[in-house]
């Protein structure tokens, strides 16, 4: 068969390849190799300097700068700039080829090992990014481009392509432009009706020809076998594919992709997506980093668990859960005063506290563990509380002879260093990111524990601290495996002096823990990780969150928690820009705004580009960095470790140079090599470094008004919101409103004969074990896991469990199910035997008196009952209970009367106190039982009124499933159609009264009485949690948390007093379940010297229609009213009163309808919230606003708006030329803000 070339006519427009109708060929399996050994040691460009050829710093690259100034000239990119562009772009080879194929410069999306990001290229150089892309857009022309979609892109010099497919890239078209002028190098491309045959694999494959030197080309490269063809001359193409799925992209990283001209295609969903790219470490962390995707896959941050032993006080793990990762919890021995986060008090030198933690870590929610051992034997000439040096480098493990308390020091301090080896082999084998901190010189990192974590990969980065705020020149090494971590390593650049070292004692408060600055990096690194591996990132806004039950069903319900638990309606910022460069060229530091437009010097790299930065633009985060591509120089000479010698901010001589820095899995790259040198004096200051650190600021672009008020009336009022309700019962309610009551009957009817039918068929013989089985005699346990099993219930274990009993010692299994609430055990099981010889004779002395005699009783024969039921066995005397038996004793707690055939009766429960047995202080769980408030309730309840009214139906209500132990909710008829009244009936009222009436009578209550009181005025909660009520319940929370008989004092007598005059006097609930209207108030006020202080507001419709507006002045005597106290500023006051005279003016005429109100003081924007405030004036003004929501029927939702973008903000400051006058509402301040 001969060969020839396929004649294409030279035009501009592009050349499609032609499609294959047989379809494509069998994509080629990858190849699969896993290292069998130790991979190379990869120095990071920090700690040794690359060549010059190989340096890149995107700030100054000379690349960047040309790109710059031909983007800004406004004239047609030409291809002469393209080819100049890639000369001064660094290139490498393409490896996939042969050495001789040329040189690449590759940019975009990238997928590497199931792995999808951005290269580092779109961040180093946007503008030559960009630069590339519009010559590309040139040339191709917009309309042959109009379905034309990618993301990546490829400029090749001389690079000769082999068969084969571009398996990795997303499903779209390539598109290849020459750049420079050659002759051949046509693309050959597979199809079964080309007259161009290859030979491959031995056989011979017809495909086509395209010249890509007369006209771009595009084609179908991902399952189509193409190559290139020979060539004359410098062959430099430009080629644009789809390297990824953008999908999987983050929303700031898909931002930053389109920003740069790339063309994503928008059709793939965006629900799980990873963060911002970081280089992965050669492939040697994969399996840990696949492991940790599979378990974090989907999940939002809050369902995810960080440990932080030796947590100190618990900065790290603060950090970590203002970041959303709530679940966090740190570990010691003690917590400390002022402590920043929840603290488990366990003694790791013990094996039992060991095993605790161990457990904990194989949880499925937990992510990663960070630990730092204490460094009290581990420095090497370093001032202490003891003058004697324990360890050397010779000795790590400890010197010989030591004995008494100083060998006890040693030996403690290794069993924790082994404790930290085995939590780190457990997290490599359970997908667990890990990471140690310890000083750089420590001997710790000598001893054969910390050597064997270099049996599996590793990274190893040193920093300063004192470039994260500390005081001194910590030198600190983080072996971790973490790849987002490498973004510490920021030496000190000697711009800043340090306080001397003295003795631990002395300056315990300094050296506490990591700086908050670098608990801050280092939670936002981790949380940067865990995203990039598939976690969900915090929802910016509202109408994306996913809130847990209880909050959502506040929300749904219109009923605003305070503070942050909540997503903004509206993101703070329009988008997030990070800029990095010298720090005396950057405008301002973290939690600042600019009063002035910035413009972005050539020498700060802002991603994605702007040339300027607006007023109002905040600086979120402030974190050191060094330039990628430069290093600074080893700035202190290696020393010896040994008695006396170095300077505790030298670093470490037992570890070579490739260890400073980020350091790839070598068995060998912390050993030691020890030297005798002279000795460093102790005050030595660092010397001043080739590259000084820079800073790397993320700014907040505020949006401008008229776009907030776009976004604002786009967004839906939370009551419109899907949330609070559980995903199965949202789901019966969709099928019940979506078919007939006669089709709903007919399938349960055919499902209940199903399983009656089934229950026939079984054998229900018993399998469990014999104390189970007279429980739960004559219970259908198979027909039970068969239903459980045919309803795709999560908790595939429960019959067995059930079967099995539940052990009260230890771990409790998790369900999958129940909402994540982690609970650790503060002792173990070996813990609670030991003690409970002397813990069974403290509990049976306690029983020897009672305080209530007709409670006793009734709990004596309820457990008779029980005994004869055949649950229990006994009664025992002590004489009979084994020494080893945990023995927990039983109380009654009082639950109001119940009505009987004799009379009404007292109803009492009996509770066993495990807390007391110490039988709950071993249990570690996962989950928590989260019963349904009555928020939960109703908004159930209106989903359900929502979609019958939609569907036409008029169906009545009768029962409405929920979980509130054995409580149940049933729905009447409605007065008024639409209208949701919640209220409690008089059997519960009358209850509720009786039980506080009796424990006023009695004096007080036990503690798990007044626990249970609380949890029932929970769900009377449409009468008792009032704005004005909360206080009270904040009463008996606080006393419900002390240890038995609780005597009332006059603030919880109060109290319960309060309570019980609501219960049988508070109005009912009144809830409409039909849309109503939405409007949106903005409110403002301005105080400042020199100018009459102003108070502006401005109504909008739903559709962003400007209604009514207000401006007005307080006068001297006004202010003077209000500043009673004679405080300095009076811009509290004055924003919370602007709000509610928002309300009182402006939506005066309106009702029952939605109101949400825009306020940017933080302050008042809380008291707003709470209905609260010490001032008096602000109070007064809550009472009017709060008379004024029940009179009109508004439901107000106080949200926040950034100044720069609050419309009130001109009225406030009367520029009202923009204010059509018509509108305007006037109003006296003197009279609406005093009386």
């Amino acid at each position: 068969m001969s060969l020839s070339v396929s004649s294409h006519a030279a035009s501009p427009v592009c050349t499609p390849a032609l499609i294959d109708p047989a379809g494509p060929l069998e994509r080629p399996k990858p190849a699969t190799s896993v290292p069998n050994q130790v991979p190379n040691v990869v120095i990071d460009e920090r700690v040794f300097p690359l060549p010059a050829e190989r340096r890149v710093h995107a700030s100054l690259h000379p690349a960047e700068q040309f790109a710059q100034d031909v983007l800004s000239s406004g004239e047609p990119v030409t291809a002469t700039c393209v080819e100049r562009l890639f000369n001064l772009l660094p290139s490498k080879t393409d490896e996939r080829f042969s050495s001789d194929s040329g040189r690449s410069f590759v940019a975009g999306v990238f997928r590497h090992g199931g792995v999808v990001g951005l290269t580092n290229t779109c961040r180093s150089f946007p503008q030559s990014v960009s630069l590339a892309i519009t010559w590309a857009m040139q040339q191709a022309g917009p309309q042959e481009l109009s379905d034309f979609t990618f993301c990546s892109i490829s400029l090749n010099l001389n690079v000769k392509t082999e068969v084969h497919r571009d398996v990795n890239n997303d499903d779209a078209d390539n598109l290849v432009l020459a750049v420079t002028t050659f002759s051949g190098g046509h693309i050959w491309v597979q199809s079964e009706s080309g007259g161009h045959v290859l030979p491959v694999n031995g056989s011979l494959v017809p495909g086509d020809l395209y010249d890509v030197s007369a006209a771009p080309v595009r084609f179908y490269a991902r399952k189509r076998l193409h190559c290139t063809m020979p060539w004359t001359g410098d062959r430099l193409v430009l080629i644009l594919f789809s390297g990824g799925d953008v999908a999987q992209l983050p929303s700031l990283d898909f931002e930053h992709l389109k920003s740069l001209g790339f063309r994503p295609s928008v059709s793939t969903s965006t629900a799980n997506p990873p963060l911002a790219y970081v280089p992965p470490p050669a492939g040697a962390l994969e399996p840990l980093l696949a492991k940790v995707a599979a378990k974090v896959k989907g999940l939002p941050l809050d369902s995810l668990m960080f440990l932080d032993v030796f947590c100190g006080t618990g900065g790290l793990c603060a950090s970590l859960r203002q970041l959303s990762m709530k679940l966090s919890v740190g570990f010691d021995r003690h917590a400390q005063r002022g402590c920043k986060c929840p603290v488990i008090s366990l003694d790791l030198t013990k094996a039992g506290s060991r095993a605790i933690l161990l457990d904990l870590l194989k949880q499925p929610h937990v992510v990663a563990c960070h630990l730092s051992p204490p460094v009290t034997t581990s420095g090497a000439g370093l001032l202490g509380p003891r003058s004697g040096v324990l360890r050397n480098a010779t000795h790590p493990e400890g010197l010989p002879g030591l004995q008494g308390t100083d060998l006890e020091l040693v030996q403690g301090a290794n069993a924790l260093f082994a404790m930290c080896a085995e939590v780190w082999h457990l997290c490599w084998n359970h997908g667990v990111f890990c990471s140690i901190a310890h000083p750089s010189r420590s001997i710790m990192w000598l001893t054969a524990a910390l050597r064997s974590c270099q049996s599996s990969p590793f990274l190893s980065t040193s920093l300063h601290q004192c470039m994260f705020g500390s005081y001194r020149r910590k030198a600190t090494r983080l072996l971790h495996t973490v790849p987002y971590l490498q973004k510490l390593g920021v030496t000190c650049d000697g711009a800043h002096a340090h306080e001397p070292w003295r003795s631990p004692a002395q300056n315990q408060t300094k050296d506490a823990g990591f700086p908050p600055m670098l608990c801050k990096a280092f939670a936002q690194a981790l949380v940067d990780q865990l995203i990039a591996c598939g976690a969900r990132a915090p929802a910016r806004s509202l109408e994306n969150a996913s809130l847990s039950l209880s909050l959502g069903a506040r929300v749904a319900t219109a009923t605003q928690p305070s503070g942050r638990k909540i997503p903004p309606l509206v993101s703070e910022f329009a988008r997030t820009v990070k800029v990095s460069g010298p720090a005396d060229q950057l405008p301002c530091t973290s939690k600042t705004k600019l009063v002035s437009t910035w413009a972005v010097p050539k020498t700060v790299l802002c991603q994605p580009f702007l040339q300027s930065l607006p007023p109002g633009s905040k600086c979120i985060r402030a974190s050191p960095f060094v330039p990628r591509g430069l290093a600074p120089a080893s700035d202190v000479p290696e020393v010896t470790l040994g008695a006396g010698l170095g300077s505790p901010d030298s670093p470490c001589p037992c570890h070579p140079a490739p260890a400073e820095g980020v350091v790839l899995g070598s068995p060998d790259s912390l050993a030691p090599q020890c030297q005798p040198v002279p000795a460093l004096p102790l005050n030595t200051s660092s010397a001043t470094p080739n590259v000084k650190p820079g800073l790397e600021l993320l700014f907040g672009i505020p949006w401008s008004p008229s776009e907030f008020v776009e976004q604002a009336c786009k967004a839906k009022h939370p009551r419109s919101l899907d949330q609070g309700v559980p995903a199965g019962m949202s789901a019966c309610i969709d099928r019940l409103c979506e078919h007939s009551s006669v089709s709903v009957a007919r399938d349960r009817t055919a499902e209940l004969r199903k399983w009656v039918l089934r229950k026939k068929e079984l054998d229900e013989s018993f399998d469990g074990p014999e104390h189970c089985k007279k429980v739960l005699a004559g219970k259908p346990m198979k027909l039970f896991g068969e239903m459980v099993e045919a309803a795709g219930h999560a908790d595939v274990n429960l019959v067995r469990d059930i079967q099995h009993g539940f052990d009260l010692l230890g771990e409790i299994p998790s369900s999958s199910v129940l909402p994540k609430k982690t609970t650790v055990a503060s002792l173990s099981i070996e813990d609670v035997r030991i003690a409970t010889p002397a813990n069974q004779r403290a509990i049976w002395e306690t029983t020897r008196t009672c305080r209530d005699p007709e409670i006793t009783s009734e709990v004596y024969r309820l457990t008779l009952e029980e005994r004869d039921k055949g649950w229990l066995t006994g009664p025992f005397t002590l004489a009979d209970v084994p020494e080893t038996a945990i023995i927990t004793r039983r109380f009654g707690v009082r639950q109001g009367v119940t009505t009987t055939a004799t009379g009404v009766a007292a109803k009492i429960r009996p509770i066993d106190d495990f807390t007391e047995s110490l039988a709950n202080l071993s249990c570690t769980c996962a989950e928590t039982i989260d019963p349904h408030s009555v928020n939960v309730i109703v908004a159930g309840i209106l989903k359900r009124c929502k979609l019958l009214r939609k569907s036409g139906k008029d169906a009545l209500l009768h029962i409405h499933w929920s979980v509130f132990f054995d409580d149940f909710v049933a729905v009447s008829s409605p007065e008024e159609k639409g209208l949701l009244r919640v209220q409690n009936t008089e059997a519960r009222k009358r209850e509720l009264v009786s039980t506080i009436e009796a424990i006023v009578q009695h004096g007080g209550a036990h503690a798990k009485e007044l626990e249970c009181l609380r949890g029932r005025l929970q769900f009377a909660e449409s009468q008792v949690f009032g704005r004005g009520a909360a206080q009270r319940m904040r009463a008996i929370s606080k006393a419900m948390k002390l240890s038995g008989f609780v005597v009332l004092d006059d603030s919880l007598t109060e109290a319960l007093l309060f309570l019980k005059d609501r219960v049988l006097h508070g109005e009912a609930r009144m809830i409409r379940a039909c849309d109503r209207p939405t409007y949106h108030l903005f409110t403002d006020a301005s105080y400042e010297a020199d100018v009459p202080a102003g108070l502006g507001g401005i109504l909008y419709s739903d559709g962003g229609l400007l209604l009514r507006w207000y401006s007005e002045s307080a006068d001297t005597d006004v202010l003077e009213a209000i500043n009673k106290e004679g405080k300095q500023g009076l811009i509290y006051e004055l924003e919370a009163c602007a709000a509610v005279q928002g309300v009182v003016q402006l939506c005066n005429s309106l009702s029952d309808c939605n109101l949400i109100c825009y306020c940017d003081n933080e302050a008042a924007l809380a008291a707003l919230i709470k209905c609260a405030s010490e001032s008096p004036v602000v109070a007064s003004q809550l009472n009017k606003l709060s008379m004024l929501e029940d009179e009109k029927g508004l439901s107000v939702w106080f949200e926040r708006v950034e100044s720069s973008a609050n419309p009130a903000d001109d009225p406030s400051r009367f520029v009202l030329g923009k204010l059509p006058t018509s509108f305007r509402v006037r109003w006296i301040p003197g009279e609406e803000l005093l009386f």
